[in-house]
């Protein structure tokens, strides 16, 4: 018996009627204390959690395990089947999310456990349900209940969690001038923040080539995606390049996608040190002096020290201070024919080996007309009516004249970009010898509009401060756009190419013959269609100049180690340094040894090996001497 008594008068009216005194009895049992064995006491443990319904992929399914054990809690068989009675529950409904489990599951005899296999069904739910069971007691005692009577398990419907996926929305950072970036995508929105999981690997060393990772990043409720950016650490070491990879991970309130790594490269900035500097020029005040500036229109502007900070542009990443000054080209097509800025440094006298290298930002307007289909302005993507401009920049002109302009000869290598991806031209990239544009010599094989070689640029939006003053400077540049972001050019010559690159992708290299080029070099912008709608959107901006000589002087004598006759030439052979050209020597000769040597330009000087030269000449009368000048 077990019983509840109220001995006084009753106190609930006392409390205003509330009944809140009483007893509550649960867990009743009566147990023999005789000569009879004890019952088995029954436990149950969801042993196995990640049920999944059909879906993207394979299901799994789940499993409560029921145990049997002694009073002091070690497993046990028992000689006869013990049958357990279930309370079963939850939001999954048994025999419709799940193939149906009996509500008394038997253990059978001589063993220690037994498994009641949630398998779940192809039934549309809610993206995911639980199951719970409850063990029962025993109408009959054949078991003890004791700790461990409930377990729950939940089942996930894939097509009820939306997906989640990672691709390399920017494939490539540049050290200090531009980030990789990943975008991770859902196929639908949440109603809550959405913490997504992911590793890391590569081969970039995390706080040395890049800013570490935290692992996870936020979706935020009722938006898709969100970006992992891979900001890159400036250092001095010449490297090749580095991969960061990006792998979603399991997590709570999303499934993955069929996407799940991907991966961004950093490219160094770092490139052969330079053996001197011939010229720099930070411009950062008014350094006109020494330049030649040639403009195609009088009113083409030039403006020196200028701070383009006030254009929402941030400080150049080649600076060495904190100064957002340059200069800023505007060509002026008024006068209706293409106009165009062309500058030399003055004096500009640089043979052998050499560098030229220079911060770039280019600016233009975007396309002021509306969608028909969504009513937006169509803004930056393609430019507006005309928006085209140029950068132009190369080596061996004479520094005299205008360079890339359909109405001024041009001289030397040079290399053309366009601003704004354009595709009313053939193409955005593109390399000349003089007036003739060339082919073949293109590193990806193609300067057409929109190549994948250079799909890392573009996607970028112009300044806040320039969208908020003008309309159409709204949404995204054209992939392969070079506009609205710092990039790094270089031209270098080294032997007899010319190689142009940008942010260190080698875009075009160009061959020539000794004695072809002049030795000044040109930076410039040019305008070849009709002015652009909106001017004062429409610039480049140049900063930090530099040309470097890239030939290290040597020290060490050429040595000859052989003089001797073949058919009609004397052949002349000597050592040098493993890093000389045929072009680091020259062969005198003279009619006696002591006095007279002179140069011999009918002399021709190969190389046999590294180290390892000969010059070839022509007899020259009864008696020469040779000797070799470095």
């Amino acid at each position: 018996m077990i019983g509840y008594m109220d001995n006084l008068t009753g106190v609930a009216d006392a409390y205003n009627g509330t009944n809140e005194n009483y007893a509550i009895y649960d867990n009743v049992q009566v147990v023999d204390l005789g000569n009879n064995p004890p019952v088995p006491t029954v436990s149950i443990a969801a042993t196995k959690t990640d049920a999944s319904k059909p879906g993207a992929g394979s299901s799994t399914y789940g499993i409560f395990t029921l145990s049997l054990k002694d009073p002091a809690g070690n497993p046990i068989t028992s000689s006869q089947p013990v049958p357990v009675v279930l309370a079963i529950s939850g939001t999954a409904s048994n025999g419709l999310d799940y193939t149906s489990i009996p509500t008394t599951f038997t253990i059978p005899a001589n063993v220690t456990s037994t498994d009641i296999i949630i398998i779940p069904t192809s039934r549309i739910a809610n993206p995911s349900d639980t199951v719970f069971i409850k063990l029962a007691g025993s109408t009959n005692y054949a078991y003890d209940l004791r700790t461990s009577t409930f377990a729950s398990l939940t089942i996930t419907d894939p097509r009820g969690v939306p997906a989640a996926d990672v691709v390399a929305f920017k494939s490539v950072a540049y050290e200090g001038y531009h980030s990789g970036l990943f975008n991770v995508t859902m196929a639908a929105p949440s109603s809550s923040d959405l913490t997504i999981k992911y590793t890391v690997s590569g081969n970039a060393t995390s706080g040395v080539q890049y800013v570490s990772l935290p692992g996870t990043v936020l979706i935020p409720a009722n938006t898709t995606n969100a970006y992992i950016s891979v900001n890159t650490i400036t250092n001095s070491l010449i490297e090749t390049n580095r991969t960061v990879i990006v792998t979603l991970t399991n997590g709570t309130g999303y499934r993955l996608g069929t996407s799940t790594n991907a991966t961004v490269t950093i490219r160094s900035d770092d490139l052969t040190p330079a053996a001197s500097v011939l010229f720099s020029d930070s411009l950062d005040t008014d350094t006109s002096a020494n330049w030649n500036i040639i403009k195609t229109e009088s009113t083409d502007l030039v403006t020196w020290a200028y701070d383009y900070s006030v254009d929402g542009i941030p400080r150049a990443p080649g600076s060495t201070n904190n100064t957002t000054l340059g200069v800023k080209l505007q060509p002026d097509y008024s006068a209706g024919i293409p106009a165009g800025i062309t500058l030399t440094p003055k004096g500009g006298n640089y043979t052998g080996d050499y560098r030229l290298r220079f911060d770039v930002w280019v600016n233009y307007d975007g396309d002021i007309n509306v969608d028909q289909t969504t009513g937006l302005t169509l803004g930056l993507p393609g430019g507006g009516a005309n928006s085209t401009e140029n950068l132009i920049t190369g080596v061996g002109t004479t520094g005299n004249h205008a360079q890339g302009t359909t109405n001024n000869p041009s001289d030397g290598i040079w290399f053309r970009a366009n601003s704004d991806g354009s595709s009313t031209v053939a193409d955005d990239f593109a390399a000349f010898r003089g007036n003739t544009e060339l082919s073949g010599v293109y590193a990806g094989g193609s300067q057409s509009v929109f190549s994948s070689y250079f799909s890392e640029f573009g996607q970028e939006p112009a300044p806040a401060v320039q969208v908020n003053a003008y309309p159409e400077q709204v949404n995204l540049t054209y992939q392969g756009c070079i506009a609205f972001a710092w990039h790094d050019v270089t031209v270098t010559k080294q032997g007899t190419n010319v190689t142009w690159a940008i942010d260190g992708l080698p875009f075009a290299t160009v061959g020539f013959t000794n004695g072809s080029l002049s030795t000044n070099v040109f930076i410039g912008y040019n305008d070849p269609v009709t002015g652009s709608d909106v001017a004062a959107v429409a610039f480049c901006l140049i900063d930090n100049v530099r040309i470097e000589s890239l030939t290290v002087a040597s020290t060490n004598r050429p040595i000859v180690t052989s003089v001797q006759s073949s058919g009609t030439n004397i052949l002349v052979n000597f050592t040098g340094d493993v890093s000389d050209t045929p072009a680091s020597f020259k062969l005198q000769s003279a009619a006696v040894v002591t006095t007279g040597y002179a140069d011999d330009g009918a002399a021709v000087i190969t190389q046999l090996a590294p180290g390892s030269f000969r010059a070839t000449i022509g007899r020259n009368g009864a008696m020469r001497f040779y000797r070799v000048r470095r």
